[in-house]
């Protein structure tokens, strides 16, 4: 075996999660991840979304997703307001 087959196998074990990390997709796995694992988003975010709107509680316009309800939306930002208040700030 040469000395460059060697290294080849060690260094792409190494570069290869460095660079999926340091990629759009990389940095779209961590925040799912984050967002999931601290109660923020469900881990399969779409098809949340589209279950959401099948119940009537979004409307689709276009690509994006809206609240049918003014109330529903005003209610969780003051859920959001109230539990983000009630965390330390860490300093």
């Amino acid at each position: 075996m040469s000395n460059a087959a060697y290294w080849t196998v060690p260094i792409w074990l190494l570069a290869g999660p460095l660079a999926f990390m340091l990629s759009a997709w990389g940095w779209l796995f961590t925040t799912r991840l984050w967002f999931s694992r601290t109660g923020r988003l469900p881990w399969r975010l779409m098809a949340f979304l589209e279950e959401a709107h099948t119940r009537g509680a979004l409307r689709q316009v276009g690509a994006v997703y809206q609240f049918r309800h003014a109330r529903l939306q005003q209610q969780l930002a003051t859920i959001e307001e109230s539990t983000d208040q009630s965390l330390p700030s860490g300093n």
